[in-house]
């Protein structure tokens, strides 16, 4: 016996010189080509007698599906400064926020991709394999993070086709989300003098930090105070240039890094009168 075998794969014959005789009863393809397969075959006999021609459709794709783009929708606040944080990332200052998953690619086009797994990653962590996987549908992906998530978040993505074919790497992405104003913001005045006194304030802000404080006095900025990463958020600022014996109207706004604002309550700052100096007579002796 002889028997013949060529393939065409997405429309390509693969044999340009006619089929491939092999002596016996079997015949084996070695296939390296993903795709829509086509196999022809016939047999022949010791005595040149040859069968009908048959043929047999296989589709086959062994190539990995991959994520190429992926997007945030959000407000975008103040660009992210702490360390680690890639150029040009912005902070998300809103409650709702999504990750999308635009773009997976996957050859041969046949297969496609059908839907996606996602997870979010701990920091340290690189064993992504023992991280529990949520699936879905559909060859565009949209996440919503939770409300109340915050501070520094990390995504993982794979795309998985139609042939059950996964992502071999995990693409990843990065998200710093800080939705909440300043928390428990108190300011208070102390050591009025004549042309000024001091303004103490505070406040908690755990996700991004304080970056400024802005002083107003009388419902116009009078003085801002730039907050170094890592220094003390609570302040102690001395307002000076101001008349003597006045109340004046003070409030202050703490905006962290994101670009949050939070206010207080109007406070009242007085300023002291004029000391009077007074008159020393000195008796001249003779």
């Amino acid at each position: 016996y002889k028997t013949n075998i060529d393939e065409e794969v997405d429309g390509e014959t693969r044999n340009d010189e006619g089929y491939a005789h092999t002596d016996g009863k079997t015949a084996k393809i070695t296939n390296t080509k993903s795709g829509r397969i086509i196999i022809y075959a016939y047999t022949e006999d010791a005595n040149g007698l040859i069968s009908e021609l048959g043929t047999k459709e296989v589709k086959y794709d062994n190539i990995h599906p991959l994520v190429n783009e992926i997007d945030i929708e959000g407000t975008e606040g103040k660009e992210v400064t702490i360390a680690g944080a890639e150029n040009g990332q912005k902070w998300i200052t809103s409650d709702e926020m999504y990750v999308v998953v635009n773009n997976m690619t996957d050859e041969p086009k046949e297969s496609g991709v059908v839907g996606y797994n996602y997870f979010e990653i701990p920091d340290g962590t690189t064993e992504y394999s023992k991280i529990e996987r949520k699936h879905e549908n559909g060859s565009k992906g949209k996440i919503k993070i939770p409300k109340g998530k915050e501070g520094k978040i990390t995504i993982g993505f794979e795309a998985e086709d139609r042939a059950g074919n996964i992502s071999e790497t995990v693409s990843t992405m990065t998200i710093y989300k800080d939705s909440v104003a300043p928390r428990s913001f108190t300011a208070s005045i102390k050591e009025e003098t004549i042309e000024g006194f001091t303004v103490v304030c505070g406040t908690s802000d755990d996700t991004s930090g304080i970056g400024k404080y802005n002083i107003y006095v009388d419902g116009k900025l009078h003085d801002t105070v730039e907050i170094q990463e890592g220094q003390n958020t609570t302040i102690e600022h001395r307002v000076t240039g101001l008349q003597p014996k006045r109340s004046y109207s003070v409030y202050v706004e703490a905006i962290d890094r994101a670009g949050n604002k939070t206010e207080t309550q109007s406070i009242i700052g007085t300023t002291m009168g004029r000391l009077e100096i007074p008159k020393i007579t000195i008796p001249i002796l003779k």
